[in-house]
């Protein structure tokens, strides 16, 4: 009989190579959806970076801490999401369930609302549930706009505190956030993962 291993057997707290990056596994929903995160900072970029405008009354984005708006949203929802099918790893574009993200300020005021996206950084809410099975070595965004700032956007710091940042600055890392259906299979009979669908 075969050795199938699905993605909810996996122990929140665990890591496993989810095809383009190493994902750590946070909860498994009761809609038959697990949350992941990268395990590591996949890069380091601006919480927010505009293309440049071509016509002057086109103005610049007046909140740079919105993160519905923001360049790195889009690059998250574009080219890195269509890594999974490239990378041929166990979860492909298709496994990963578009989600309502919280953009609530840090204060738990609303914020930017909600957001719908495949993949996004973790908002503080969610970084504080989870926080105790996450590494934390490293310097890197949330979701989560400051209150009564338009240019700050929450960040974890080395060793997991909290803090407030620029949106223009460069150096914080990045840790994709997702949902990605329980039910695909990682392993059969201990071998190679097999094409992630249910």
């Amino acid at each position: 009989m075969a050795n199938i291993k699905t993605l909810k057997d996996k122990t929140p707290g665990s890591v496993f190579d989810a095809g383009p990056i190493d994902v750590r596994v946070l909860d498994h929903m009761t809609n038959g959806t697990t949350l992941l995160v990268a395990d590591r900072s996949a890069a380091w970029r601006p919480f927010s970076l505009e293309p440049l405008k071509t016509r002057p009354e086109e103005a610049p984005t007046p909140y740079p801490n919105d993160f519905s708006l923001s360049y790195l949203k889009d690059e998250l929802n574009g080219p890195f999401l269509t890594a999974f099918d490239a990378a041929g790893g166990p979860i492909r574009s298709a496994n990963i369930v578009e989600a309502n993200w919280s953009l609530a300020d840090h204060r738990g005021g609303f914020g930017y609302g909600n957001m719908k996206a495949k993949i996004s950084l973790l908002p503080e809410a969610l970084f504080l549930k989870y926080k105790a099975l996450l590494s934390l070595d490293d310097w890197w965004w949330l979701a989560t706009p400051r209150a009564g700032h338009a240019g700050n956007a929450r960040n974890v710091n080395t060793g997991g505190s909290l803090s407030n940042s620029n949106a223009y600055i460069g150096y914080y890392g990045v840790r994709p956030a997702f949902f990605a259906e329980s039910g695909i299979i990682l392993e059969s009979d201990g071998g190679e993962a097999v094409e992630g669908h249910e």
